[in-house]
């Protein structure tokens, strides 16, 4: 069900994420993925997306994937509420941005850009890292993801 919209990339062109192929300073096959739920109503998100992750998706190009997931649809808020709770975040910190890479759950315009992109070097170092578990999300297939800020919802 949620498989069939993971792949939407029409949020790529309008927020202008298309990652430029830059050459990592990492092993070649070292890749992180992260997943992105956001609104685009909220203008966090919009600072998150704008000032962090699209200036990382350049840097980084392939060695960095991350999936987005817009919370206003019924299917982004419905994987949003699953990783909610398989992530067992408190109450408090519900709401967007949230960005979850590996275990890790990361709220708000504050903790996304002073975290993730430690993060994202220190997986890069070990290797990368898969696509959060996230029960019902699916990964982004094929070479759409790559070093590109993509559509999850």
């Amino acid at each position: 069900m949620l498989r069939s919209v993971l792949i939407r990339v029409g949020l790529i062109v309008s927020l202008g994420l298309l990652a430029l192929r830059a050459a990592p300073a990492h092993a070649a096959d070292a890749v992180v993925h992260a997943v992105l739920f956001y609104s685009p109503t909220c203008p966090h998100c919009h600072d998150v997306i704008n000032n962090t992750l699209t200036p990382m998706a350049e840097q980084y190009g392939d060695s960095l994937s991350i999936a987005a997931v817009d919370v206003s649809t019924e299917d982004g808020q419905q994987l949003f509420n699953v990783a909610l709770f398989h992530f067992a975040v408190p109450e408090e910190r519900q709401g967007v941005p949230m960005l979850i890479i590996g275990e890790t759950v990361l709220v708000g315009s504050g903790e996304i850009p002073a975290q993730f992109p430690g993060l994202v070097e220190g997986y890069l170092a070990r290797g990368g890292i898969g696509w959060p578990e996230i029960p019902g999300f699916g990964g982004v297939a094929g070479d759409e993801a790559d070093g590109a800020v993509t559509d999850g919802a």
